[in-house]
């Protein structure tokens, strides 16, 4: 990621400090709380992996390195794609350690402990989170696919009806981790319940947490079904163990899922069909959801 040797600003302060109730106990506060590193040397240490995040509970910041981070993370990807074998996996090795170094920071911040009221901490961390998920799954899975989904998401967006068909392409390498995180975006419908989102919506907030869980999905999606043979069966036998593995997982997750009659269906339908139904909804806000909804149909 380019950054002019001048661009160098303060990261934000935790919200606490914008929620005081009175000049004293901003005063108070304020005395107590360490000047916030700036951006440059956050981001440097962490794509560096020289330095560490100068412990900072704002959600904010958290957000800022992470939009950076995604960007870098893309750069280098494009990048290793024309350099060697070993030269290219190097580079995609030290993106996903920035990536977990951001992750060790923010879980070291106070962002997630328990609090009495809502914040907008905590609604853009799980945005920094959701994309922390998307960067990883960019990095790991395979560069041919993501570039599928990309363009399948960038076709319904400017309202093609017909959308390419993802052609199932399955790589001699695990995609365990890629699809590790992906399957996230389906655990977390079966564990708040598809049922209770519909009904209330509240899924829907960020459009871009949702359209960054949908890319997710559909390499999941995409991926099951390069797996899955003429019959709908997966052959658990030619598998990585890590692969392996990660489909008990979501086995174990489709037959906890409150929807019924998913257990008839093949595990890429079953959770193409999750999302859908998350998807469908009267309270939906966002048009694109409807859009989206149409697309996973066609994958049950």
């Amino acid at each position: 990621m380019f950054l002019p040797p001048s661009f160098d600003i303060e990261l934000p302060y935790s919200e606490d400090l914008w929620t005081c109730n009175s000049g004293e106990e901003w005063g108070r506060l304020f005395s107590t709380t360490p000047r916030p590193q700036s951006f440059t040397v956050a981001f440097h240490n962490l794509t560096s992996l020289s330095g560490s995040i100068q412990q900072n509970d704002s959600g904010l910041t958290h957000l800022v390195l992470m939009i950076a981070l995604h960007s870098h993370a893309k750069s280098c990807r494009t990048l290793a794609a024309s350099l060697p074998e070993s030269l290219s996996q190097e580079m995609i090795e030290t993106s996903v350690s920035s990536l977990n170094h951001w992750l060790l920071c923010f879980a070291e911040s106070g962002i997630l402990r328990p609090r009495q009221h809502a914040c907008a901490d905590c609604s853009l961390a799980a945005s920094a989170l959701i994309l922390w998920k998307n960067t990883m799954i960019q990095l790991c899975a395979d560069p041919a696919s993501v570039m599928d989904v990309q363009n399948a998401v960038l076709a319904l967006s400017m309202g093609h009806e017909a959308v390419p068909q993802l052609n199932p392409a399955y790589k001699p390498y695990s995609v365990a981790p890629a699809m590790s995180h992906a399957v996230s975006f389906i655990q977390g419908p079966i564990v708040r319940g598809v049922q209770f989102l519909q009904a209330t919506s509240c899924a829907s907030i960020n459009i871009y947490n949702g359209l960054l869980g949908f890319h997710g999905i559909v390499l999941l999606v995409r991926w099951l079904s390069s797996l899955e043979a003429p019959d709908e069966q997966i052959n658990d036998q030619a598998l990585h163990p890590d692969e392996w593995a990660l489909l008990q997982d979501i086995r174990v997750l489709v037959t906890e899922s409150d929807l019924p009659s998913l257990e008839s269906l093949p595990l890429s339908a079953a959770c193409a069909r999750i999302w859908a139904e998350t998807l469908h909804s009267d309270r939906q806000i966002w048009g694109v959801r409807k859009i989206l909804h149409a697309y996973l149909q066609k994958l049950i």
